[in-house]
């Protein structure tokens, strides 16, 4: 394979863009399961010198592919439809429009609960921006039900944390008692909140989300629970209500009957010794970037300009290829490379002493225009420079630094996988590093347009791709090593993510994969004490298969106890926690299917490690499975205290609501 530059020839591939958001497929699209797919039998991967590998395909090569014979393009009769010359039209089959229509939660009867949800957010928003944050706001009418009742909504707080940035504080206890009623009631729980909050010089911002939704019966209201955040200026506050309500009437929106307090924190940015406070965190993007050219012409423009801007055929899904940091010419400076989708040139940045970053990207041989997924740089060949691995749709290439951050291309290693990740340890201690391939989609179950395949079962899928592991020869040859180090045992999951680490503390390197749909996997190395390299998956035994839409994982000592701990990120679903809970949800389906796809919705996990003998799940207690729909997740000290914390991108492409059908 020859990697294209923005000064070469390059080719591109027909692609449209599928992708239905997953909190739907929690609760709705998941109900209706494909046929089983069998799981796919790993290929060994060919290692090729550039010279020595095929040609990309021309736009006419894949053309030729996607073109459907006469006879499989002609669509067989079917039962349903008209006979020749009859008037009556053949009944419409429109299955993209049938799973849109999901979305509306008026237009399933069979879901009242979503529809009260909709609702209920509508009214609790009334809370907001006239109530929460103004002093003097009255109570919106028919918001309130006649016997309205709420517990304190701010009670009296203690310190829990306190450094030079943040100073938390929680409540010293929790009551259930609803001692404030009618709407003068609410206006006095709202009181303290109101003051915390009442500095007009910063905008306020808040949020609610209805996460469960119980409907009335045997007498008893509809209930909800509520997250609810809001902030202003330096403070924030994040809670959780227990809300039940009076159904409206004829059309009418609920009535909110009673609010209980169940979680409450606040969170204030603390001041200096002199002046007010400041953020932790200063955003100096442009004035570390906005010299360079590529700011303007690329960087600043997101995915929805390149969506309207570049070919569908160039296939610009999502921007999640990643970042990368490396001291690529051995100056003491973090230099930094931006992966980009097919069509975009990636972009190299060399790292000044002045802190801006000026655009090597040509120079550096680096302005790679093949779709990128993930780059690692790493000194792959023992002479003191980070050398460069950039994952491609179904390949690898590695690029040889010359110490100088200009890179050349040594070969190219062709996968049966679309990949997704890469990492990299001295597994097999023969002083050099070898790199792990993380595959998500096979090249044989996916179409050029496809964003991923269709895991089956969606709780559990089993018919991914798979990962490879190359081991390093010395001189930049590799072998892969997969099969011959027991790493394709449970090998085609839709693997996103790895990371390595000594788990067990015995001096070798473990690897932890994170897997999308369904179970990841923990391989404990055996070379130490067996003397060979092997691996062996000890997930389920260990306790930390963690079934869910796994996207990233990182180990740290988030508790300074000598043991490496481990966060995943996974997705948080305020429509899946809603959704996969309710009685008509996968009718006719076993309590284990129900249970897999309801922890899909649960959110991230940390796992504390129990001195390498078992890990405990403790991401519910120690309040870190909210991370919404999370991607990449990293450890990292912020305040310079000695204790980890963690920070998590999370989100997913969205655009400005013109109002244009």
């Amino acid at each position: 394979m020859a990697l294209h530059s923005i000064n070469h020839r390059f080719h591109a591939r027909p692609a449209t863009l599928r992708w239905l958001i997953l909190s739907l497929a929690c609760g709705f699209v998941a109900c209706d399961r494909p046929p089983s797919a069998p799981p796919v039998t790993p290929k060994p991967a060919a290692v090729a010198a550039p010279e020595a590998a095929p040609a990309p395909a021309t736009l006419a090569d894949v053309d030729a592919r996607a073109t459907p014979s006469p006879a499989a393009s002609t669509p067989a009769p079917s039962s349903g439809t008209a006979p020749s010359g009859s008037s009556s039209a053949p009944a419409l089959n429109t299955p993209l429009a049938q799973v849109l229509a999901k979305a509306d939660p008026a237009g399933d009867p069979s879901w009242t609960t979503e529809q009260f949800s909709e609702d209920a957010g509508a009214q609790l928003n009334k809370l907001l921006l006239p109530c929460w944050a103004s002093t003097g706001a009255e109570i919106p009418p028919d918001l309130l039900a006649p016997d309205f009742k709420t517990t304190d909504l701010m009670p009296d707080l203690v310190p829990t944390f306190k450094d030079a940035a943040f100073a938390i504080s929680r409540p010293a206890s929790l009551s259930s008692d609803l001692t404030f009623t009618g709407e003068a009631g609410l206006q006095a729980a709202l009181a303290p909140a109101r003051r915390a909050f009442s500095d007009a010089t910063h905008p306020f911002r808040g949020k609610i989300k209805v996460v469960r939704v119980e409907p009335s019966q045997d007498g008893r209201p509809w209930s909800t629970v509520v997250y609810f955040e809001a902030s202003r200026g330096p403070r924030q506050h994040n809670a959780e209500w227990q809300c039940t309500w009076h159904a409206g009437q004829d059309g009418a929106k609920p009535l909110l009957a009673s609010i209980t307090l169940l979680r409450f924190e606040e969170v204030l940015a603390t001041p200096p010794a002199a002046g007010p406070a400041a953020p932790l965190f200063a955003d100096c993007t442009e004035a570390v970037l906005g010299q360079n050219s590529a700011w303007s012409s690329q960087l600043i423009r997101g995915a929805n300009h390149w969506h309207g801007n570049l070919d569908v055929a160039f296939g610009i899904h999502q921007g999640n290829q990643g970042v990368s940091l490396a001291d690529a010419n051995g100056d003491g400076l973090t230099d930094v490379y931006l992966c980009q989708p097919d069509g975009l040139p990636n972009r190299f940045f060399l790292q000044q002493a002045d802190g801006t970053l000026r655009d090597f990207s040509q120079e550096s041989g680096l302005d790679i225009l093949d779709i990128s997924r993930s780059a690692l740089f790493i000194d792959l060949d023992n002479d003191g420079d980070a050398d460069c691995v950039l994952a491609h749709r179904f390949s690898v290439s590695i690029l040889q630094n010359d110490g100088s951050a200009r890179f050349s291309l040594v070969r190219t290693i062709a996968t049966e996988s679309r990949v997704s990740g890469l990492s990299a340890a001295d597994y097999d201690h023969d002083g050099d590093l070898d790199f792990y391939v993380c595959g998500y989609s096979p090249m044989s179950q996916t179409s050029p347009e496809d964003i991923f395949a269709n895991p089956v079962p969606y709780e559990d899928a089993n018919n991914g791709a798979f990962n490879y592991l190359y081991r390093n020869e010395s001189n930049l040859e590799f072998t892969d090593a997969t099969t011959a180090s027991g790493l394709d045992q449970n090998n085609t999951r839709f693997s996103f993510c790895s990371a390595w680490e000594d788990f067990d503390n015995d001096g070798d390197q473990d690897l932890y994969v994170a897997n999308d749909f369904g179970r990841n996997n923990l391989y404990q190395n055996n070379l130490i004490p067996s003397g060979k390299a092997t691996f062996t998956d000890v997930a389920a035994r260990l306790g930390v298969e963690d079934i869910a839409a796994s996207m990233s994982v990182d180990w740290a000592d988030a508790d300074n106890d000598g043991s490496m701990d481990l966060y995943v990120a996974n997705m948080w679903s305020s429509a899946g926690n809603r959704i996969a809970f309710q009685q008509q949800f996968k009718p006719g389906s076993n309590e284990e299917t129900r249970h897999l796809i309801q922890r899909h919705a649960r959110g991230n996990s940390f796992f504390k490690n129990l001195s390498g003998q078992s890990f405990q799940d403790a991401s519910e207690t120690s309040g870190l499975t909210m991370g919404r729909w999370a991607w990449g997740s990293n450890f990292i000290d912020l305040n310079n205290d000695g204790w980890e914390d963690i920070y998590v991108a999370n989100g997913f492409m969205s655009a400005p609501d013109t109002g244009d059908l």
